[in-house]
């Protein structure tokens, strides 16, 4: 039990997009019964235990026409059609009523289901809204109905599984023997104080948009839905903006008007249980890269509570392709169905134009292709390459044509029962569409109660054109009241052949016709019993009721099975003219003889154009197929052919000559289909069925230059006519030229050029050298121009392609200086040796010196060279350091005077520079004068303190700041006199000193010169 529910649940939520009428097989083994559940896409849970009134499954339930076990001994059977109905009523088991309240209970009729016999053939099937089959119950009465209650709460719990109530539940008509379904009825199921919908939403994209390109648009196609039961409140559609677009435009295309100002949730105030709405969501792809997924969501919601949330949403997901072909179809074609001899058909020919391509696209097929007979409606062309996406559009051909109904004839039947009031009646009108699509539909059911009298019955046929074309007819129903007398009318007697190897054989009929009150009526043979070959066996029908009982009988005779088809010989074949010009003969066919072995063989014969064997037979060939059917069915058919001829050919127009451009790949080009538009006619022969043949074949590859299209027509008497056309293949594709390196080039002066040229690139004629113009003077610097041009073999010139190639001169100058640094004696004189430059590009270059040397100041002088080439390219400084020396010490010059400290009195005596200093000169400093002029030693030629001087010391005083001197005067008692030397001092700015000497005396005696012995004392200045 555990694995049933876990693969009931797998199935439950797993939501595949499975058509309800794609009649999905799904298998359970639940307490050892086999179960086939037809046309749902779930597994059937059933309970383990049933109401009295029911049945629990003994056999396979199957889809219709799948294979199941015979109930009988005897096989194989002879195939029986039943055309069994099922509708729902109310509990009254009389009104019509498809909506129901949870609690109230519905009742199921039945009518043409077969009944008696060995066992029961048919079963009521009662299925919720999973579906789960809840009940089932057996079918022995034709017409039989089957009353269900239905819960009376929301959800109920099967295999601890809990189902919702509420939605559409269904009952149908199962065949015991092989599980199918035989016919099915609908009904909703509603509770009034908690209303329930299952809102389902769809999101694709559409076929064109499955692989968009960058920047190109798609579209998403939307579909909503109410599944019921109730009506849907305050629905809302969200569709956010997917990423990597841009909203194009919402379009709503088809169901109830929802406002969608806001493009994300386009919203509506009830949407109807039943209803839905479509969209078309179109957007813009941005510039992503290829393989990029563009994704869209839709979710779909209301205010009501929701049955079911599993689909809600629906995702999408196309991926972002760059197309290398694009092939673009025809516009879609809407044409009216086909007529032949006065008489509507099902479809039309129809012919369209080949698609357009560009880019790399293969051959391209479309299907059905034209000239195709398409069915009445929409149908969808399919083109493709092969490769590359496909693409679509459509075909519709309208229906022109309303269907045609045949009523039942006037019915009348005694009321079921005396004074019942009523009796059900069964009827089955039918009819026939060009289309083949045909709806009936009755004002009043098949098998409703009708009153005592006379009741109208309207029938309309309905076609599957938009809006339908239909046609009516009626038919009345009377109901007599009145008797207890019993009448019944047998079927007539049957006559079958068993099959091959059967001992019996399953024999079918009708319940015989009642007339009166009959009360209960029984064949003593059970319709579908098995009656052994080779005998003949009375049935008896029997009625149980009325003032006279009633019966009739017919007879079953089962024949040994005819399994040797008859011998059958044709005529022979005609070939004959029609008279004059006409388009049509009459023909005396014979008649084919055929033999079996058995009487009852018959001939017939069938035309292939549909007429009578006697009627004209057309211009062309008409296969007759002569048949001979013995009376078991066994069949042998022959073929007679009737060819009438013409001479008169067909009228052709040549078609228009056509010019392509082999474009870039100069690949061969496919030749046209010049079949396509051809306009042709024959007197006889229709155009459709001329015989045209094109010569090259379309989708012959040729190559450049002009081609004769050769067309011949024939009609079906093998008149034919030819013309031509031409297919002019041409190049007007000029080649492309291709630089050969850089477009721009830069070349040092007075170096080397070599051009690297360009090659031309032409989509027929491959890759060549490009032709240059211009040249470039290396040795001069500016901008030169070459230009390369190319044409192909059919005259198509390229655009021109240049190259600029600059000839600079970015090398400096180079300077070198004549000598180097130089040392000049403060006032002399400074002639510069300059310097000289040279360039690469220019020879000689003139030197501009910056700087000057003033040889009056010592110091040092810095001499610039500076040169610039006429690109103006600066050549790297060069200095010249000039340094102005002073190296001569300064003269002082003295007044030539030597004083006399006289008399020798001990005392000082004061003597200032300017006392023997009259100037001082100097060959740079022209700042010295005598306050420049220093003592910087005085000496004595005597002892300080010798004999007879007077015992002092301290005889030289030097002043502090070097300007004066004290001298005492005095002198040894024994010489003959002192000589003070004064020392003079000059220092010029560059450090050279200028001394200088004079003398002070102090004489011995007055008179006389003293004589200088010498440097006995000596005093130094502190100056520095």
């Amino acid at each position: 039990m555990k694995k049933v529910g876990n693969l009931f649940m797998e199935l439950r939520y797993s939501r595949h997009p499975i058509s309800w009428a794609a009649k999905l097989r799904v298998r359970l083994a639940w307490c050892g019964v086999l179960i086939f559940l037809p046309i749902i896409s779930v597994a059937v849970l059933l309970p383990t235990t049933s109401a009295s009134s029911s049945r629990h499954l003994s056999g396979p339930i199957k889809s219709e026409g799948g294979a199941a076990n015979s109930r009988f001994a005897a096989s194989p059977m002879v195939p029986v059609t039943f055309t069994e109905t099922i509708a729902i009523f109310a509990s009254n088991c009389t009104t019509p009523k498809t909506s129901f309240n949870l609690g109230e209970t519905v009742c199921a009729k039945v009518v043409g289901a077969p009944v008696g016999g060995f066992f029961v053939q048919r079963r009521f099937q009662w299925a919720n809204v999973e579906p789960l089959v809840v009940r089932q119950d057996d079918i022995s009465l034709d017409p039989q109905t089957d009353s269900f209650t239905l819960p009376t709460t929301n959800t109920s719990v099967i295999a601890n599984h809990t189902i919702d109530n509420r939605g559409t539940w269904r009952v149908n008509v199962m065949d015991t023997s092989d599980g199918s379904v035989r016919a099915t009825a609908f009904f909703s199921v509603h509770n009034p104080a908690s209303a329930a919908v299952d809102l389902e939403v769809s999101d694709v994209a559409r076929p064109d948009s499955n692989k968009p390109a960058a920047g190109s648009d798609i579209v998403f196609l939307v579909l909503v839905k109410n599944n019921g039961p109730d009506n849907a409140a305050s629905v809302s559609l969200a569709n956010p903006l997917p990423a990597n677009t841009s909203l194009v435009s919402v379009n709503q295309d088809t169901g109830p008007s929802f406002n969608c100002s806001n493009p994300s949730a386009c919203t509506i105030s009830s949407l109807s249980a039943g209803a839905s709405a479509s969209f078309s969501f179109t957007y813009q792809v941005g510039n992503v890269a290829d393989g990029t997924d563009i994704t869209d969501t839709a979710t779909i919601s209301s205010t009501t509570t929701e049955r079911d949330n599993a689909n809600n949403s629906s995702t999408a997901t196309v991926t972002v392709i760059t197309p290398t072909c694009t092939i673009t179809p025809p516009a879609d074609i809407t044409q009216d169905n086909d007529f032949e001899m006065g008489h509507a058909l099902g479809g039309a020919v129809v012919s369209y134009s080949a698609p357009s391509t560009s880019g790399s696209c293969g051959p391209v097929q479309c299907t059905p292709a034209s000239s195709s007979f398409f069915p009445i409606g929409v149908n969808t062309v399919t083109c493709s390459d092969g490769t590359n996406e496909a693409v679509h559009f459509n075909v519709t051909v309208v229906d022109t044509e309303p269907p045609t109904i045949t009523c039942p004839a006037d019915i009348t039947v005694a009321e079921s029962s005396p004074g019942s009031g009523s009796a059900n009646v069964t009827f089955a009108p039918t009819a026939t569409d060009n289309s083949g699509q045909v709806t009936v539909t009755t004002d009043i059911p098949s098998g409703s109660s009708f009153p005592v009298g006379t009741t109208t019955v309207t029938a309309t046929a309905s076609d599957a054109a938009s809006p339908p074309h239909t046609a009516s007819c009626t038919f009345k129903v009377t109901v007599s009241s009145g008797n207890n007398t019993c009448s019944l009318a047998c079927p007539s007697n049957i006559t079958v052949t068993a099959a091959p190897g059967e001992t019996s054989h399953l024999v079918n009929y009708p319940s015989p016709s009642i007339s009166g009150s009959c009360g209960t009526v029984s064949y003593d043979i059970p319709s579908g019993s098995s009656f052994t070959v080779g005998t003949t066996t009375t049935v008896t029908a029997t009625a149980t009721g009325g003032a006279n009982p009633a019966s009739c009988s017919f007879t079953v005779t089962v024949n040994e099975p005819d399994t040797t088809p008859p011998t059958i010989s044709c005529p022979a074949n005609i070939e004959q003219p029609a008279p004059g010009a006409a388009c049509f003969a009459t023909v005396d066919t014979g008649t084919a003889t055929a033999n079996d072995d058995r009487p009852g063989v018959t001939v017939s014969a069938t035309r292939s154009d549909g007429q009578a064997l006697t009627a004209p037979y057309s211009v062309g060939e008409t296969v007759i197929i002569w048949t001979a059917t013995d009376a078991a069915g066994n069949e042998t058919a022959c073929e007679q052919s009737i060819k009438i001829t013409e001479n008169v050919p067909p009228s052709v127009t040549p078609p228009t000559p056509i010019t392509v451009d082999v474009n870039s790949s100069c690949e061969d080009v496919e030749v046209p289909n010049f079949l396509a538009g051809l306009v042709a006619s024959d007197n006889c022969t229709p155009s459709a069925n001329l015989d045209v043949t094109q010569t090259p074949a379309a989708e012959t590859l040729v190559g450049v230059g002009s081609h004769t299209i050769t067309i011949t027509v024939k009609d079906v008497s093998e008149n034919s006519t030819t013309v031509t056309t031409t297919f002019n293949v041409v190049d007007n594709t000029p080649p492309t030229i291709t630089l050969n390196g850089p477009s721009a080039v830069t070349v040092e002066c007075h170096t080397s050029f070599n051009d690297p040229g360009a090659t031309a690139s032409d989509n027929c004629a491959g890759t060549f050298p490009a032709t240059a113009s211009g040249a470039v003077d290396v040795n001069t610097p500016g901008t030169y121009t070459i230009t390369y041009n190319a044409s192909d073999p059919s005259g198509n010139a390229a655009t021109a392609v240049t190259r600029t190639v600059q000839v600079v001169d970015t090398t400096p100058p180079v300077i070198t200086l004549n000598g180097g640094n130089m040392t000049v004696e403060c006032h002399t004189s400074f002639t510069d040796p300059g310097a000289t430059a040279s360039d690469s590009c220019e020879g000689s270059v003139a030197v501009v010196v910056s700087g000057s040397v003033n040889v009056d100041v010592p110091g040092t002088y810095t001499l610039t060279y500076n040169a610039q080439d006429a690109a103006g390219n600066n050549a790297a400084a060069v200095t010249r350091t000039v340094t102005v020396v002073d190296t001569i010490a300064p003269t002082i010059t003295l007044n030539g005077q030597t004083p006399s400290l006289w008399s020798p009195n001990h005392k000082y005596k004061t003597f200032e520079v300017s006392n023997f200093v009259t100037g001082v000169s100097d060959s740079c400093d022209s700042e010295l004068g005598v306050s420049s002029v220093v003592i910087e030693q005085v000496t004595s030629d005597e002892a300080e303190n010798g004999p007879g001087s007077g015992n002092t010391l301290n005889d030289i005083v030097i002043a502090a700041d070097c300007k004066s001197v004290q001298l005492r005067a005095e002198r040894e008692a024994d010489g003959d006199g002192r000589v003070y030397t004064i020392t003079f001092r000059v220092r010029d700015a560059s450090g050279n000193v200028g001394r200088v000497t004079a003398k002070a005396v102090v004489p011995h005696n007055l008179g006389e010169t003293p004589v200088d012995s010498g440097t006995h004392y000596t005093v130094n200045s502190s100056c520095p």
